[in-house]
């Protein structure tokens, strides 16, 4: 952060000091320190020019200096509380130097640089680094929540990625934050990510030295002014068991067990930033509330906080879903390092599914389409063409089916009418007129009879029901002779095909539906009067009527064809068809996806 004008100096008289004493000589001066408060001089040149007071924490003093050797800005750190004070705590020095060893060993574009160690002539211990000029996180979500153009959340999420490839790094060298809050990651005026303030690191395998006294750094509010607000609690310490800032802290560091604070703590932290960018407060603490340190470290010991779902209602559910898995309360359950969160967070901004969130197929097909809008609307289309393919070919399938029946029905139909006609006019006519040979309904018992035409074709359709491969032929009337006592209709569907033919005989009455399970056609055509057939009807004694006219119709003639062997035919021959296309459009997915994996594997 750049200074504001007229921004204090260091408190002294010399408003430049001296940066050039070797090594040896540093060391030397802190091991006299505490007995040599006024430190001495070497009369050489001064180096650097103060040109303002960037930030105050508990380890010491932040200025914006100007190296006059080289003609560039930087930050300068100054061990103690008060700069101004000597000599500083022994132990706080100690830290301090810790602080800038660790920094200076950590060379990565997230870690801002240290360039240099040194003490003054009063004995004042510093080290400058980088200055970044930017904002901190926390006044970066406040603009994210202030709906800023500049700061979305996607570019802040971008910040996060970079924070997290840093720690990462600083892991992968032993080295555990311990204090990650808004204030100590730094944004760039060119969208960089700086990891900052490594004054409470713990270094595998190095013993970390203590801390000042509790009463001395604790800060005894937590306040959120707003959503947004940069450091909202100072850091907190116990005898030197418990290090860094409440809000942000993870269980295990809450409770002061140092031995089991590791990499997984620095997730948890990130992952409290998450919460506080997604929800526009840090964790426990919601906007306009106040809560002592010692408060929020109770909450933080005891339990989780609010969900983030009920926090922030629309945060999107893969970034609810890699926040809650980096704020697990077992280290077990997180991340177990920063890459695979950057990861997860890198994917939520290209489009992917994150491992923290597992997709349904669907979803992922979704996302997959909106990164290659290309290749998904020709599969999209090929889809589609092939599903209304599947579609019209099954609903021609069924028309031809149900067409086929019904010509081989009305086929049928005149074939009967056909034999009936030629029975009644070439046989039963020749042997009325003859005379000699009885023509009666009951024939089989009586010697030398022949049946009536009507008898005669009901007879005919009960051998072929019988015979003819499951097609059901039947023969009722309106006004069936006395003698037929199941001549008339027997069902709904017979009653509407006599109403129908007797409106418009020539047209046959049709449906199709199940009859006894089995899907099926039922063909129904007209018989009409002829004249020998009024002459017969009219004079019979069993009739029931003697108004017949030519033209009139006299009964109805009803073919039952089942179709379940023809629909089984018919979807063998279209399951193949449907194997074949099928087969071409999975050659065609697997083609376009071996293209997008080789394209993705030569993109990286």
């Amino acid at each position: 952060m750049d200074p504001s004008p007229g921004a204090a100096g260091l408190p002294d008289a010399e408003s430049h000091f001296d940066a050039g004493l070797e090594r040896h000589r540093l060391h030397d001066a802190l091991r006299r320190h505490a007995g040599d408060p006024e430190g001495s001089g070497d009369g050489r040149p001064a180096r650097y020019a103060f040109e303002g007071e960037l930030g105050r924490g508990g380890m010491g003093v932040v200025y914006r200096v100007r190296d006059l050797d080289l003609q560039r800005t930087l930050a300068m750190k100054v061990a103690g509380a008060d700069a101004g004070q000597l000599p500083v705590d022994p132990a706080l020095l100690t830290r301090f130097l810790d602080e800038a060893q660790v920094t200076g060993q950590l060379d990565h574009p997230g870690i801002v640089p240290l360039h240099e160690l040194g003490i003054d002539p009063q004995g004042r211990v510093y080290f400058t680094m980088r200055l970044v000029k930017g904002q901190h996180l926390g006044e970066v979500i406040r603009l994210v929540h202030a709906g800023s153009a500049e700061w979305t959340l996607e570019r802040t999420l971008g910040v996060l990625v970079k924070a997290c490839e840093a720690m990462a790094y600083a892991h992968s060298k032993g080295v555990v934050h311990r204090d990650l809050k808004p204030a100590n990651v730094m944004t760039g005026r060119f969208g960089e990510a700086y990891v900052m303030d490594w004054g409470l690191a713990k270094v595998r395998g190095r013993a970390t030295g203590p801390l000042p006294d509790a009463a001395q750094t604790a800060r005894s509010v937590v306040r959120v002014a707003h959503p947004g607000e940069g450091a909202v609690a100072g850091s907190v310490t116990v005898q030197g068991s418990v290090f860094g800032t409440p809000l942000y802290m993870a269980p295990e560091q809450a409770r002061g067990q140092v031995d089991q604070v590791d990499q997984r703590s620095d997730v948890y932290s990130m992952g409290a930033l998450l919460y506080h960018l997604l929800a526009g407060h840090p964790p426990y603490v919601p906007p306009d509330t106040t809560a002592s340190a010692s408060t929020v470290l109770k909450w933080v010991i005891e339990g989780a906080p609010r969900l983030l779902r009920e926090a922030a209602p629309r945060a999107p559910a893969d970034l609810v879903a890699i926040c809650e898995r980096a704020m697990s309360r077992e280290p077990a359950d997180r991340y177990q390092d920063m890459l695979p969160m950057a990861e997860d967070l890198r994917r939520y901004l290209q489009g992917r599914p994150v491992s923290a969130n597992p997709l349904s197929a669907l979803t992922r097909t979704l996302r997959w389409s909106r990164r290659n809008p290309v290749v998904a609307g020709f599969l999209i289309a090929l889809t589609l063409a092939t599903a209304v393919g599947f579609w019209s070919l099954s609903g021609l399938t069924t028309e031809l089916v149900h067409q086929a029946a019904i010509e081989s029905a009305r086929t049928e139909a005149r074939m009967l009418e056909d034999v009936n006609i030629l029975y009644s006019e070439a046989i039963v006519k020749r042997v009325v007129d003859a005379g000699g040979v009885p023509v009666t309904h009951d024939f089989a018992n009586v010697p030398g009879a022949i049946p009536l035409p009507a008898t005669f074709l009901t007879t005919l359709a009960e051998k072929l029901s019988a015979h003819g491969g499951g097609n059901f032929v039947r023969h009722f009337s309106e006004a069936p002779f006395r003698f037929r006592a199941d001549g008339g209709a027997r069902d709904e569907y017979e009653r509407q095909a006599l109403a129908h033919l007797k409106a418009d005989p020539a047209t046959p009455y049709v449906r199709f539906e199940a009859v006894n399970g089995v899907p099926s056609l039922r063909y129904a055509a007209a018989r009409t009067m002829k004249q020998s057939c009024v002459d017969c009807h009219n004079s019979h004694p069993d009739s029931p009527r003697h108004d017949w006219k030519v033209g009139d119709v006299r009964g109805v003639l009803e073919i039952v064809r089942p179709l379940d062997q023809d629909i089984e035919r018919r979807r063998t021959e279209l399951a193949g068809t449907f194997m074949l296309v099928g087969g071409l459009g999975v050659g065609l997915l697997l083609l376009s996806a071996f293209l997008l994996v080789r394209q993705s594997r030569s993109a990286h």
